[in-house]
């Protein structure tokens, strides 16, 4: 069978924001091939608890991070590591069978933008054989969950049971080509279908450069991060732990995170010092990332940077409520910043908090764990047969934010959705909990329309 492979491509160039949260070599350092977790996974014989209690999986969700990658930016105050070229070597048990579409199911070529290098000549943001790992051990927990506990696909591929869509950038489109080599152990008689829109078209990031008014608002939101609690004083502790000139801006905890989890990903060195920093340049990155949550703002940001997707999400699980055909399984293939936003709107993010009125930006570092490669959000709608009522099930990751290569022997556990009545939460209850953020193309475009303010700073790259 042929194996196809994406067009080298870099979309939207060089970005400054995060990599992954939880920085395990786990898997680099055991490679656990797939074959192994399977058969473990077939003498575990676990039972998943919604079908013991009568509900019936209808239709599941996944929205997840591409996995792990070459770093984003060269920052010249950190000493240059060799980041080697058979980092990105692709196992053969990652191949699968696809072709790239647009949204109409028109064939396409995925963007052909040349990738800017790093000194060593690897391409930046590049997904590495790590990243691809992460993704296929990924695809073997989505099988675990939807083929063997809750059946909801055929153990192979099969184009009319899975709807697959990937943002315009390699790693996503290389990160979902694992997914499903793990989901279906390579078995198909059909390549996939992968749909990759258009950037004008896309909503699978919050898409500030066709948003004039996200773009704005985003401005304002990096402009105001500097009032984060003690923020300058620790920028201050970072700036003259690296030996940084008096006079020089100082280092971006976003941009610095990009690289040293890059780095710690992949084995290659960290200095102790900058090593023992990590844990606060995670949670002051995610602050700054979320900073606009909490604030007067909040609602049309949220909006902004999902509402399109949260709106297809919605309407295609009231297809299945409603008793029309739609997939078994929508299969998106993302970035960070794809999940960053839904958190909050989920209430998976600072829950208790929201009650008390705090701003994503202060909440608890625990809550504000930048989501790690390979990290998956999965929304499962579930049908009642006696009553044929539907609720709806939210996972991500685990509770106690362990990355996804060490999960891979566990069940995703469920959230608690705030503001629903029980668990899994009543599908109404959990249509009002998403309405407010939804958009339609319509109400997005109307919405996206800027003013002229000019704010002063400006935002980083949203396509991680």
């Amino acid at each position: 069978m042929k194996k196809m492979r994406p067009k080298q491509l870099n979309h939207l160039g060089v970005a400054v924001t995060a990599c992954g949260a939880l920085v395990c070599v786990w898997l680099a350092r055991n490679r656990v091939r797939g074959p192994l977790v399977e058969e473990v996974r077939r003498n575990r014989g676990t039972t998943s608890d919604t079908r013991t209690r009568g509900l019936d999986l209808r239709q599941a969700v996944v929205l997840f991070r591409h996995g792990a990658r070459t770093p984003l930016t060269v920052l010249p105050y950190l000493p240059e590591v060799q980041w080697n070229s058979d980092l990105l070597q692709t196992p053969s048990y990652t191949l699968f069978d696809y072709v790239t579409m647009d949204e109409h199911g028109v064939p396409r070529s995925a963007s052909t933008d040349v990738a800017t290098l790093l000194p060593n000549g690897v391409p930046r943001g590049e997904l590495t054989r790590i990243g691809m790992e992460q993704a296929y051990h990924l695809g073997l927990h989505l099988r675990d969950l939807y083929i063997h506990q809750r059946p909801l696909l055929s153990p192979s591929f099969k184009s009319q049971e899975i709807y697959i869509r990937s943002t315009d950038t390699k790693r996503t489109i290389e990160s979902a080509r694992c997914v499903l080599a793990g989901l279906f152990l390579q078995k198909q008689e059909e390549p996939a279908k992968i749909v990759v829109a258009r950037l004008e078209e896309e909503v699978l990031f919050p898409n500030y450069i066709c948003c004039a008014r996200l773009k704005e608002l985003l401005r304002m939101m990096f402009g105001n991060s500097h009032k984060l609690p003690d923020l300058l004083k620790d920028k201050e502790a970072l700036h003259a732990l690296l030996h940084l000139p008096v006079d020089s801006r100082g280092p971006d905890f976003i941009a610095l995170r990009d690289v040293l989890v890059a780095r710690q990903t992949h084995g290659l060195p960290v200095s102790l010092e900058l090593h023992d920093w990590l844990p606060k340049v995670e949670q002051r990155a995610t602050q700054m990332m979320l900073s606009g949550i909490g604030t007067e703002q909040s609602t049309e940001v949220l909006q902004l940077s999902s509402g399109p997707l949260l709106n297809l999400i919605l309407q295609n699980m009231e297809e299945i409520v409603e008793g029309k055909k739609s997939p078994q399984l929508l299969l998106y293939s993302c970035h960070d910043t794809t999940l960053l936003p839904l958190l909050p709107v989920l209430g998976i993010w600072g829950s208790r908090e929201k009650e008390q009125g705090v701003p994503v930006g202060e909440m608890k570092p625990s809550e504000e764990t930048w989501p790690p490669f390979a990290a998956s959000l999965c929304i499962d709608l579930l049908h009642e047969a006696e009553s044929g009522k539907h609720f709806v099930q939210v996972s991500y990751l685990n509770q106690d934010g362990t990355s996804i290569q060490l999960m891979i022997w566990s069940i995703l556990q469920p959230f608690r959705l705030p503001g629903c009545t029980s668990e899994p939460c009543p599908w109404s209850e959990f249509h009002a909990l998403l309405a407010p953020f939804a958009l339609s193309v319509q109400e997005y475009a109307k919405k996206c329309v800027g003013s002229d303010a000019k704010p002063t700073a400006e935002p980083n790259a949203m396509t991680q």
